[in-house]
């Protein structure tokens, strides 16, 4: 979520639910949904508490419209080296 307010996907708290709802509508995938990942109900739980995170954590910010702190940007700058870093270690590994 806090990608989709950097990335200016989503400047408002209503179209950051939307869009974070819809990455979570597992439904249209008859495998995940048999894993039980369908449920919508538990979804938006959990995106409520997700938003709720950012916001205490101090990584997102509500003025006019939706900003990632920089507090929020450390951390996904972090996030974004760390999965660098794992990608690299999983190429290094698979060559012969």
């Amino acid at each position: 979520m806090l990608y989709l307010v950097h990335s200016h996907r989503a400047k408002t708290r209503a179209k950051l639910l939307e869009e974070a709802s819809r990455a979570l509508d597992f439904d249209q995938y008859p495998v995940l949904r048999a894993f039980g990942l369908g449920n919508q109900g538990q979804n938006k739980e959990m995106i409520f508490q997700g938003l709720d995170e950012l916001f205490e954590r101090g990584w997102l910010d509500e003025k006019e419209s939706l900003q990632v702190t920089r507090a929020g940007k450390v951390h996904l700058q972090s996030q974004a080296r760390k999965v660098r870093r794992m990608m690299g270690r999983s190429f290094i590994a698979e060559k012969p």
